[in-house]
């Protein structure tokens, strides 16, 4: 495996003295370094260029599919720039507040302040360049931003859930600017990879897995399960019913006749709402947390597509029941809370 796995740490001396606005900036990815292999093997060049070899790439353009890592790739190459460059000036910013950023000082004419601010980084990195297809000022500066760097030995890294090809808003001349640089598109992680990063996740939380656990990990043919979040979430699953018994595994829970119907009803009972709030439309932080319950339930015991998830919990579509998963993974591995309320309810519905 060592010589087929490489990583890119995050966690490094260098930023230990940052301040909590941009600490804060880190991923929430328990993993404290990117996991790759030999599927992303030119991850080892974008490294490289925000080390040793600064700048030799720029910009660096990187896009992949929802939840596959780039954030948190995003963070470890910031990471390893700032150990290396104990000095460096950056800025990390979503595409989301690039572009508002750019639209405010349209409106209060201080766009020349911001162009000060952005020129006097030595690196800019942008997570989320689908957020801006739309926003035409935004992508103008952008372009500017993109010619100053390259003049001035600015680097820039810029993250997408799509390629260039695939975002027809974006303006010529952005394209060209982008993939004059390197692209790397940021492949799902194979056998190898998805290994150590299995390995790695249980031990960041403490979970302990065999051989054959492992390797039934990794092997898994569950939707998904090529991506790194959906191998975080297949550890908690089985995190969650060892910590229940043996006798409460997802089998377990066809066999006693497990429906969405009952996952809402107990789901409501220990959240203490009812089961009209929690599929109607309330927005309150307790609906939104046991249907986040009830969707990864219904996911993970029952192994439901979310569209039909969806249609049992309020008609509401695939999308809304994904996004629920995804935050029912997220506070699984963030809010003890949360994770001892799944563990509840899992308790009860697959008690015999």
């Amino acid at each position: 495996m060592a010589e087929k796995v490489f990583t890119i740490p995050q966690s490094t001396n260098g930023v230990s003295h940052l301040p909590q606005a941009r600490r804060s900036e880190r991923s929430a990815m328990p993993l404290r370094e990117f996991v790759a292999g030999a599927e992303n093997q030119l991850l080892t060049q974008a490294q490289l260029t925000v080390t040793s070899d600064w700048s030799r790439f720029n910009p660096l353009f990187i896009h992949g599919v929802s939840g596959i890592g780039k954030t948190h790739l995003l963070h470890c190459l910031l990471a390893a720039a700032r150990q290396t460059y104990p000095r460096l000036s950056d800025i990390f910013v979503t595409g989301a507040d690039y572009a508002r950023a750019v639209a405010e000082a349209i409106d209060v004419d201080s766009l020349g302040e911001l162009r000060e601010n952005h020129c006097a980084a030595d690196m800019i990195v942008i997570d989320g360049l689908h957020q801006i297809a739309s926003k035409t000022a935004a992508q103008r500066e952008l372009i500017r931003t993109l010619d100053y760097a390259l003049q001035h030995d600015l680097q820039v890294i810029v993250a997408s859930l799509r390629g260039l090809d695939e975002i027809s808003e974006l303006h010529p001349e952005l394209v060209s600017r982008l993939s004059g640089g390197l692209v790397l598109p940021l492949a799902a992680p194979e056998a190898e990879a998805r290994k150590a990063i299995v390995h790695r996740l249980a031990a960041s939380q403490a979970i302990t897995l065999g051989d054959h656990e492992l390797q039934e990990i990794v092997r898994q043919p569950v939707v998904g399960v090529t991506t790194v979040t959906d191998l975080l979430s297949a550890i908690n699953q089985r995190s969650c019913f060892d910590k229940l018994g043996e006798s409460r595994t997802p089998q377990a829970a066809r066999d006693n006749a497990l429906t969405v119907k009952r996952i809402v009803k107990s789901a409501a009972k220990n959240f203490r709402m009812t089961v009209r709030d929690l599929v109607g439309s309330s927005r309150k932080r307790t609906a939104i947390r046991a249907r986040a319950a009830c969707v990864y339930l219904a996911r993970t015991l029952l192994n439901l597509s979310f569209q039909k998830i969806g249609q049992q919990l309020g008609n509401r579509d695939h999308t809304t029941a994904l996004h629920s998963f995804r935050r029912a993974e997220l506070l699984i591995v963030e809010d003890p809370c949360f994770q001892r309320a799944v563990q509840e309810i899992t308790k009860s519905l697959t008690d015999p």
